[in-house]
């Protein structure tokens, strides 16, 4: 969990650089489900979804508070 927060709290400081966020799963034989059903989902910076999915997914993830998920943060390129 502090390891998700700290990586969010990074990205609101910086968040008119971040252009998305994409949730990625660890895929190995660990992974549960609704995770890897998630896995390569991509949000707007701050939008509902993102905000409901920021880990640990521990709503849907059986493993609970072991979600291994994190959020991949796409910043905007230089110069667009």
């Amino acid at each position: 969990r502090a390891f998700s927060l700290g990586r969010e709290q990074f990205a609101e400081e910086h968040g008119a650089e971040v252009e998305s966020v994409e949730l990625s799963a660890i895929l190995d034989k660990a992974t549960c489900s609704p995770c890897e059903d998630l896995d390569g989902t991509e949000y707007e910076f701050e939008s509902e979804g993102h905000v409901a999915h920021v880990p640990p997914l521990t709503s849907i993830c059986y493993g609970g508070d072991s979600c291994r998920c994190l959020l991949i943060y796409n910043f905007k390129r230089g110069g667009e």
